[in-house]
């Protein structure tokens, strides 16, 4: 019985990191879906991925033209030059992620259009985030 047990705990720590990496793999999952094709995921991850990355930078920009208007109407600076910080610390943690989760599937096409849909995914967290420092419109849900 203790053998099956740790057979069991074995096979789930296998398991468990995998379960994670699909977590991430969300846009991974939508092109899936949408193509017709699996010759057609490169195009579908790669236009995904245009898209987040634009959102991010369009986010990326009202959040800091905000930063940048609160200090001049305060005189406090630093909001805008922290966010330009933590946006180099979250590039380099998109890099490392995506590789991370690159190394994980390991094999050729596979492996890169996964580092692909974890970039995706990972600009898409950073867009709700951003869009969190905004003021919410009226009538906007």
């Amino acid at each position: 019985m203790r053998r099956a047990a740790s057979a069991i705990g074995a096979l789930l720590l296998v398991l468990l990191p995998l379960s994670a990496v699909r977590a991430q793999t969300q846009a991974l999952d939508e092109c899936a879906r949408q193509v017709a094709n699996r010759s057609e995921m490169p195009l579908c991850l790669a236009l995904a991925q245009r898209t987040a990355n634009d959102d991010m930078l369009d986010a990326l920009r009202q959040v800091l033209a905000q930063a940048e208007s609160l200090a001049r109407a305060t005189g406090r600076d630093g909001g805008a030059a922290q966010l330009r910080a933590s946006q180099r610390e979250f590039e380099r943690y998109v890099d490392a992620q995506c590789r991370f989760v690159h190394a994980l599937f390991d094999s050729g096409n596979g492996a890169d259009q996964a580092a692909l849909a974890c970039e995706v995914d990972l600009l898409r967290q950073r867009v709700t985030v951003l869009r969190g420092f905004l003021p919410q419109r009226p009538g906007a849900n």
